[in-house]
């Protein structure tokens, strides 16, 4: 099992890996992948080194994964904590008074995207930017930064430049007058939408209210949330960075004891 988990077995495995698509290793293939062997004994001191020291960075990697979730859950509490604040101060507005859908040009299609590019590429994946394109007749016609929500994935982002708009499900919001662009996103971020599968959720979305405040007030709860956020993200990069120790250091010690180095 142990060995199934190092480096050398991996490399193995995907050298012998064939498939487009989908990437597979037939039984035949897999049989001929060799396993260092050494006696009965050596196998089970070997065994014990292990369990001993992954019990220790199991531990540090749950703790680290621990502390993301921690800073993430902080920032939502503030998130929902300032908004739920405003909104008993303060009116209500519905989605059709702080929003209004726009209709791009173009949605590339994602086999479409290119790998470099003139203009990124804005889509309902996580990721900001998932491609990118080169016509400027393609690039979306928004007045200022804008919010894009993926219809079936429920991502929300913020974008402050020029974009093309990929895929179907990918909806483009803009401002309405007296209402910042980011000020739109925290908020519909603090009501967020669950997604359920590959469905549509816009009309989910459209049932979002916001506080109705000055655009002096708008500013000082996005200013707020934008400095904490950027700390949590902060706090959640050095844990991320502890991780990515934590699996270097557990190959090492793979490494070591099947290459008969562990002591």
């Amino acid at each position: 099992m142990y060995f199934t988990q190092s480096a050398a077995y991996l490399s193995a495995v995907a050298a012998l890996c064939t498939g487009t698509t989908r990437s597979r290793i037939s039984r035949s293939a897999l049989g001929r992948i060799e396993i260092p062997l050494p006696n009965l004994d050596e196998q089970k001191r070997i065994v014990a080194v292990l369990d001993q020291a992954f019990v220790v960075l199991d531990r540090a990697h749950a703790n680290a994964e621990a502390s993301i979730a921690d800073a993430n859950a902080l920032f939502d509490a503030e998130l929902q904590r300032q908004f739920g604040a405003a909104g008993q101060r303060a009116g209500l507005l519905a989605f059709d008074f702080v929003c209004a859908p726009l209709t791009p040009r173009v949605k590339l299609k994602r086999q479409d995207y290119l790998d470099e590019g003139r203009y990124p590429v804005v889509s309902q994946e996580a990721d900001l930017v998932s491609g990118y394109w080169n016509d400027p007749a393609a690039v979306i016609d928004v007045d200022g930064p804008a919010v894009v929500f993926g219809d079936h994935t429920c991502c929300l982002k913020y974008v402050d430049f020029d974009f093309v708009v990929g895929a179907d499900g990918t909806k483009v919001l803009q401002p309405a007058k007296g209402i910042s662009a980011k000020y739109l996103y925290y908020g519909l971020r603090s009501q967020p939408i669950q997604q359920t599968g590959y469905a549509r959720h816009f009309k989910l979305l459209r049932g979002t209210v916001l506080p109705d405040l000055p655009t002096a007030e708008q500013d000082q709860i996005t200013e707020h949330l934008e400095q904490l956020e950027a700390r949590c993200r902060e706090l959640g990069s050095s844990y991320e960075t502890k991780l990515a120790d934590i699996a270097a250091l557990r190959q090492s010690f793979l490494q070591a004891a099947f290459s008969g180095q562990l002591s």
